[in-house]
């Protein structure tokens, strides 16, 4: 039965593989897309707190079904756009939404119906799109603390075990920094004929080694990133044959093209200045993005959120405990929170009216600098 839904078509395949892992990721994080969670919600402008729960719920369920009908019947565009719309109303009724994933799904169905009487500056867009993840998110690893972060607590000490000795070594840290160049390497060889097919290998490769590591027969950790990697996997066997020339800059016109162009090429490096969004930026597992802590003093007796609390230091006897923000949303929403300084003053400013006698401060840890640098909000 889904051998005859799946299109021979290259473009209806990509629209197939992007409602498919889309709906995956929306049914593994569906607290997201709701309000009657204890996380908070987070909308892009205050008056849009006053919008009730039904609206985000009508939200999820069109966007379900224009996914379901774009999975089904892919060469129907005219679903697309009221896709897009739904999902751009929804991410501005609460910025936690605004995920990686979303924002690239989001992006690719935007080309796909702008061009859909161009199949061959559709592939090229979508091509761009592809080479500008890999980039990026290389580049956005090369920083300080993607190694003392990422390679050595999560991948020399919980993923492979090795004594302090080998982890303290300094010759070890700096192998780290294969991963990003590795990255960056994909982005230029995808986007070259010749090394292309090379790169695709590569890249199939890797996103399978990453499914084994934090899938549900490894860490079983993050698993709204389960169905993002597949979805990659998938992309790269599409477009393993093609002969895709990206000569969209020679014959680049004034039209919405550009934004993706602007979007996915200049934008993201205006993030390491701060004036670009980590996740619209392909941060990914970079150890870049700010996080946050709620420390509160002297909590009630059962309070609602300290399955939250995180483990105190051996010796610690103070009345004080600290709920990290991701933990939080990772076990309530099912996704990171959206990484901004903005995003945490609007959810302290919640929490405030929510909690108004408890004694609490937030700190944000700034990893934008050399330094870990916290800052109370």
């Amino acid at each position: 039965m889904i051998s005859a839904i799946i299109s021979k078509n290259k473009l209806q395949q990509i629209t197939q593989i992007l409602a498919l892992f889309w709906l995956i990721a929306k049914f593994l994080s569906c607290k997201l897309w709701l309000i009657n969670r204890s996380f908070p919600v987070v909308p892009v402008f205050d008056f849009l707190d006053a919008v009730p729960n039904y609206v985000h719920v009508g939200l999820l369920v069109i966007s379900v079904v224009c996914l379901l009908w774009c999975f089904i019947k892919p060469a129907k565009s005219k679903v697309f756009l009221l896709l897009i719309i739904v999902e751009i109303a929804s991410c501005l009724l609460d910025q936690n939404r605004w995920q990686p994933w979303e924002y690239q799904y989001l992006w690719m169905f935007f080309v796909l119906w702008y061009n859909r009487k161009d199949e061959n500056i559709s592939l090229q867009l979508l091509l761009v799109i592809f080479v500008a993840t890999y980039f990026y998110s290389g580049l956005q690893k090369i920083n300080p603390h993607f190694i003392t972060i990422i390679w050595k607590q999560v991948v020399l000490e919980k993923l492979l075990h090795l004594s302090s000795n080998i982890v303290q070594n300094a010759n070890i840290l700096r192998v780290g920094y294969i991963i990003p160049l590795i990255e960056i390497s994909l982005g230029f060889g995808v986007m070259f004929k010749r090394s292309r097919k090379l790169a695709l290998k590569i890249i199939i490769g890797m996103h399978s080694l990453l499914l084994i590591i934090v899938g549900p027969f490894g860490a079983n950790f993050n698993s709204v990133i389960w169905p993002w990697n597949l979805a990659m996997i998938c992309f790269a066997v599409i477009i393993y044959n093609e002969k895709i020339d990206i000569n969209v800059f020679k014959n680049i016109k004034l039209n919405f093209n550009i934004l993706t162009l602007i979007a996915w090429l200049i934008m993201p490096g205006f993030s390491f200045f701060g004036y670009w969004d980590h996740y619209f930026s392909l941060s990914l597992y970079a150890a870049r993005n700010e996080v946050c802590y709620i420390k509160i003093n002297n909590p009630p007796n059962n309070f609602e959120l300290a399955k939250y609390y995180r483990k105190r230091k051996e010796g610690d006897t103070s009345n004080t405990q600290t709920i990290a923000m991701q933990t939080w949303a990772m076990d309530e929403i099912g996704t990171p929170p959206c990484p901004q300084k903005r995003v945490y003053k609007k959810i302290k400013q919640q929490w405030q009216k929510k909690y108004p006698n408890l004694e609490s401060k937030f700190i944000m840890l700034d990893r934008n600098t050399r330094k870990r640098i916290v800052v109370e909000l």
